[in-house]
């Protein structure tokens, strides 16, 4: 199989919708502008910010930071990591962070014509909020990959 080596970004937007049943959530819609370098080592940068919704409720301003590294093997084997930085600009300086590592495992197997990826990983939060922040994460999914759109690079 030849792989193109070329490198791109790809930006699109995503829309966080308010779905909050409590007081607590945002209940704001927020855009969100996202990069992603797709190759074996990169990361996918989300911002969100409040531009609407119930006026009695606080203004968002959250990133997500998934960073990943993930190293290849044969017969479709991969192992690395996928952790989400969490980071809430509105809360005080030494509550505002959530770094985790981690590592996980995947496999590419093949169900029917489909190629289907399963992963599981566990993270440790190294860096968390001080009152209800999470110290470990667990992540199984299961992934689908569906054919290319677009048979050409599109830049």
């Amino acid at each position: 199989m030849k792989r193109n080596r070329r490198l791109f970004a790809l930006i699109f937007l995503a829309l966080l919708l308010p779905v909050a049943a409590s007081a607590q959530a945002s209940g704001t819609p927020a855009p969100d502008p996202t990069v992603k370098d797709p190759k074996s080592m990169g990361q996918v940068a989300q911002q969100w910010w409040s531009f609407a919704g119930a006026g009695d409720r606080e203004s968002t301003s959250q990133a997500n930071i998934q960073y990943f590294i993930q190293y290849l093997f044969g017969d479709h084997w991969q192992i690395g990591m996928t952790p989400n930085i969490l980071i809430d600009w509105k809360a005080d300086q030494d509550n505002r962070f959530t770094v985790p590592v981690g590592l996980g495992i995947g496999k590419l197997v093949m169900i029917g014509p489909l190629p289907v990826k399963f992963t599981a990983e566990v993270d440790y939060m190294v860096v968390r909020q001080d009152e209800f922040g999470q110290h470990w994460g667990a992540r199984f999914q299961i992934i689908p990959v569906l054919p290319a759109l677009f048979k050409d690079t599109l830049f």
